[in-house]
Order: C-alpha cells, then structure tokens, then sequence
C-alpha cells in the first residue's frame, strides 16, 4: 500500500449531495470489484494500465469518504487529507 496525500477541496463536491456521493462511491467499488479481476488475466503493460485505473479510482473513492467525513464533523470549515 502506497502512502499518499491529495487534497481534496470541499467546493469541488458541494454540488453533490451526500446520497451522490455515497452512490458514486458504491460505483467505483463495482468498478473496482470488475477490474481486480480482470487484472488477473493480464500481463505486462495491459496489466500496470488496469492497476492505474484501480489507482485513480481508489483515489476518488477516499476523496468522496474525505468530504463526507468534513461535511459531518464541521461543515463550514476547510479540510486536507
């Protein structure tokens, strides 16, 4: 697992309402789910794309979780994850 630090910015998501978000995040995690095993069937180059789809995908993810947590603990205030 790979350490990493990216910046979400409240005004990006708050369009979106939390059952917005809470459904994007059940999408990546299907989307997530079909790839993993897609992965297994492929070697090389194929392969490392797929993992950086799940990477990309896996960062959108703890975004959404990262605005849904600020928006519960202080809705008017910024936060960095």
């Amino acid at each position: 697992m790979k350490n990493r630090v990216h910046e979400v910015r409240l005004e990006d998501y708050q369009h979106l309402s939390d059952t917005e978000l809470l459904q994007r995040s059940k999408n990546i995690q299907v989307q997530l789910t079909q790839l993993l095993g897609l992965m297994w069937e492929l070697e090389g180059k194929e392969r490392d794309k797929i993992e950086q789809e799940m990477d990309e995908l896996d960062i959108e993810d703890m975004k959404i979780h990262a605005i849904l947590s600020a928006r519960e603990d202080r809705p008017n205030t910024e936060h960095r994850y």
